[in-house]
């Protein structure tokens, strides 16, 4: 058992090597850091129960320990790889082309556009999100445009409307008089 403690803790350290690269795929470093953590907390319980046994059958318990601090290491190695490589992993591959929107500590809002990997993306703390498309609204009818009929013999053009009516007189008094 504590071979296969050992060999546990070597996949946990090749997975882990692995997942570092492949942080600029996505997803896919953090299944890497993922796996190894997982690979690594079995290794650990495996070591333990062969230094158990070990002992129990008066053996020596030097590649157990070996093993169980191989395995202890790379937990914590795989751990910190998936709670930072994963964590920029994920934030950055946003399905939406909208960008990141983050709280600020004034209470604020800012978006994070992320652009091609030269660029690096743009923050813009003034930027406002976009607004949210409300429900679709019917178009609204145009009334159709009245021709006046032509007069087929070609006398005067049709009469056009009457002078508009100059205002009213204003009353000379003003209040207060």
């Amino acid at each position: 058992m504590a071979i296969v403690s050992f060999l546990l803790g070597i996949l946990a350290l090749l997975l882990s090597i692995a997942s570092i690269p492949l942080a600029a795929v996505p997803y896919a470093g953090v299944i890497c850091s993922v796996f190894a953590v997982i690979t690594s907390v079995a290794g650990i319980v495996t070591g333990a129960k062969a230094n158990t046994k070990a002992r129990e059958n008066s053996e020596d318990t030097t590649f157990a320990v070996i093993a169980i601090v191989l395995n202890s290491l790379m937990f914590a190695g795989g751990l910190c790889i998936t709670m930072t490589c994963g964590a920029c992993n994920v934030l950055l591959t946003k399905s939406n082309n909208e960008g990141i929107q983050i709280r600020l500590p004034d209470g604020g809002t800012a978006i994070y556009h992320y652009g091609d990997p030269i660029d690096g993306g743009l923050f813009d703390p003034y930027a406002q999100p976009p607004p949210s498309p409300g429900p679709a609204q019917p178009p609204v009818p145009v009334p159709p445009t009245v021709v006046p009929p032509v007069d087929p013999t070609g006398s005067e053009p049709p009469a056009s409307p009457p002078p508009a009516m100059p205002p009213p007189p204003m009353d000379p008094v003003s209040p207060g008089h």
